[in-house]
Formats: C-alpha cells, sequence, structure tokens
C-alpha cells in the first residue's frame, strides 16, 4: 500500500482523491491547501497548511490536485517543488480507461475514466487526460499538458509543453499545438497552433 498526499482541495484534487481512492495499491492520507475543503470528501483526510507541515507526517508519495484555475506552468512548478522536497508523484490510471501504450514509467501522469489511449501514442510526465478524451496511435503529448474531458486528438498530432486543449476539442491528424496554447472547448484545430496564444472556433481561429 502506497499512502499519498493530494496537492489542492478544489474540483480537480476532488477528482484526483477519487481516482485514488478506486485503487487497492494507493491510500490517500491526507491533503495540503491553503484552506480546508467542505467537501464530505476530504473528511477522513488529515489536512496540512503548507507542503513543509505535511513533509512531517513521513509520506513520501504525492498527486497534483491542482486544478487549470492556475497556470499549467504554475502547476508542473508545484510538481517540481513537492519532487525537490523529496516527495515522489503517483501516476493514476482509471480502470475504466482503455491504454494501449506504454506509461509505467511517468510520472504525474492522470488518465481519468473511459479515456483511450490507442497503441504508440507518446505521453511525457505531468499529463492530465480527462475523462472520456481519445489519444490516438502516434499522437505526442508532452510535459504538462492538460487534455480535457471528451476531446479528441487524431493520430500524430502534437500537445506542446503546458498546453491546454478544452473540453470536446478536437486536433486534426498532423496538426501540431505549440507550448503553451490554449484550445477552447468544442473548437476544431485545422492548423498548427502558436505557442502561447489563444484559439476558439470550428474551425479555429486565433484570438486575442
Amino acid at each position: 500500500m502506497i499512502d499519498f498526499l493530494v496537492l489542492g482541495s478544489g474540483g480537480h484534487a476532488l477528482s484526483v482523491l477519487n481516482l485514488g481512492r478506486m485503487y487497492d495499491s494507493f491510500s490517500p492520507l491526507g491533503y495540503v491547501s491553503l484552506k480546508r475543503s467542505q467537501d464530505p470528501a476530504f473528511e477522513s483526510l488529515a489536512y496540512f497548511s503548507t507542503l513543509t507541515d505535511a513533509l512531517g507526517t513521513g509520506i513520501k508519495h504525492f498527486a497534483n490536485g491542482v486544478g487549470v484555475s492556475v497556470s499549467l506552468e504554475r502547476r508542473l512548478s508545484i510538481s517540481t517543488e513537492a519532487e525537490l522536497a523529496g516527495l515522489t508523484e503517483i501516476s493514476l490510471i482509471a480502470c475504466t480507461a482503455d491504454v494501449g501504450s506504454e506509461v509505467g514509467d511517468l510520472r504525474g501522469l492522470q488518465v481519468f475514466q473511459q479515456s483511450v489511449l490507442q497503441i504508440n501514442a507518446k505521453l511525457e510526465n505531468h499529463v492530465v487526460i480527462g475523462s472520456g478524451a481519445i489519444v490516438e496511435h502516434d499522437v505526442l503529448v508532452q510535459e504538462g499538458a492538460f487534455v480535457g474531458p471528451g476531446s479528441i486528438l487524431l493520430g500524430a498530432a502534437s500537445i506542446g509543453r503546458c498546453a491546454f486543449v478544452g473540453a470536446g476539442a478536437v486536433v486534426l491528424p498532423g496538426v501540431r499545438v505549440g507550448d503553451g496554447a490554449v484550445i477552447g472547448a468544442g473548437s476544431v484545430v485545422t492548423r498548427d497552433a502558436k505557442p502561447n496564444s489563444k484559439y476558439l472556433g470550428s474551425p479555429a481561429r486565433e484570438v486575442a
């Protein structure tokens, strides 16, 4: 049994907590947040207002429950800070996900319910794949990227570091989404998206 901490107390932290509870091999024992959660799901967990306080418990593992209300770069840096403090980030993959690619050595991967990772899809550390998302063959999803629920990444598409693909968006085959780019929910990306830019619509167009 691996005991772990959840970082955060918002909606994504709740999803991560529930995902962790699916496993017999993982046991969430506490959470770290600036304020105590009022959600009943957190009642049985120890509360820590700082990571330093949590380290005193001897727990060695964590799951990043910080959501996309902060920047994905900041979310990634929070994982890095926890790792530098001596914690190891676990990967959580829903038992209902269909995973056809090798993901065993990744840190901080979160794959939610009913999602599909086809053969030869390549994911890097700290990636989030939302529920019902489809990542087709030969797609690359780089470190810290967030692929929203119900989104579809078609063959050989590439999602850059800390890029955000909104719920229900579609990225067509071979299209590159640049580092830090934001793809709005329901958008259809037919051409490469520039780094650190925002795209909306069908077909997706850059917006200010």
